[in-house]
């Protein structure tokens, strides 16, 4: 059986468009079999994508396990002052997400590329958002956060979207001992959106206990 994180070139493909609505705004994005949320904008995305986009949000940004790049899209196309890389290690994802970055022509601000977790990102940033692979299990996740805390800057922020019974206490926990503080930022329908600051004292937190 297939994954939305797996690279599996047997699995049947028939390319296809979804529709949805964010903050007033009409997208329509490339999908396929085999991504993350084929069908439809998932209820974590979407919470997550209304909170952030209600936040004062500038600089440089990661949309890390970005599927066919809905998270990022619609924030490069909303926010004009940032740029937004999109990573994931799904190769079918990654080639959707480019055509939806040239559908809507953000080449110039939005960059996307292959990576397992953080083994190609090389640069520091401003904010990180994830909807985490729940699939993939804890330690997948838990890396997410740890490595988010290496690639942000002093002050920037990791946003991180988990249903309650998918484990939002248990990484709420975890990105408090990443961190030194974790708060949950939204609610809704049992999703929680998640923030960790990367603050100076944050640094010696981590070296002392991670």
């Amino acid at each position: 059986m297939s994954h939305y994180f797996d690279n599996d070139p047997n699995l049947k493909t028939r390319v296809k468009s979804i529709e949805f609505m964010v903050k007033s705004e009409k997208f329509s994005l490339f999908s396929d079999y085999g991504v993350f949320s084929k069908n439809d904008l998932d209820m974590g995305s979407e919470t997550l994508l209304n909170y952030v986009l209600s936040i004062p949000v500038s600089g440089k940004i990661l949309d890390i396990g970005c599927g066919i790049g809905t998270i990022g899209i619609v924030i490069s196309k909303i926010i004009q002052n940032i740029n937004v890389d999109m990573t994931d290690v799904n190769e079918r994802a990654i080639s959707l997400a480019k055509k939806n970055v040239e559908k809507y022509d953000l080449q110039s601000r939005t960059s996307v590329y292959t990576s397992n977790l953080y083994e190609k990102i090389t640069d520091i940033y401003d904010f990180i958002l994830s909807n985490p692979p729940i699939r993939a299990g804890k330690k997948i996740i838990y890396e997410i956060f740890s490595g988010a805390f290496d690639h942000l800057s002093v002050n920037g922020m990791i946003f991180v979207v988990i249903r309650k019974s998918h484990g939002a206490p248990s990484a709420q926990k975890k990105l408090l001992e990443i961190f030194g503080n974790c708060d949950i930022v939204k609610r809704n329908k049992g999703y929680y959106v998640l923030k960790s600051i990367k603050k100076w004292f944050s640094i010696d937190f981590y070296w002392i206990f991670c």
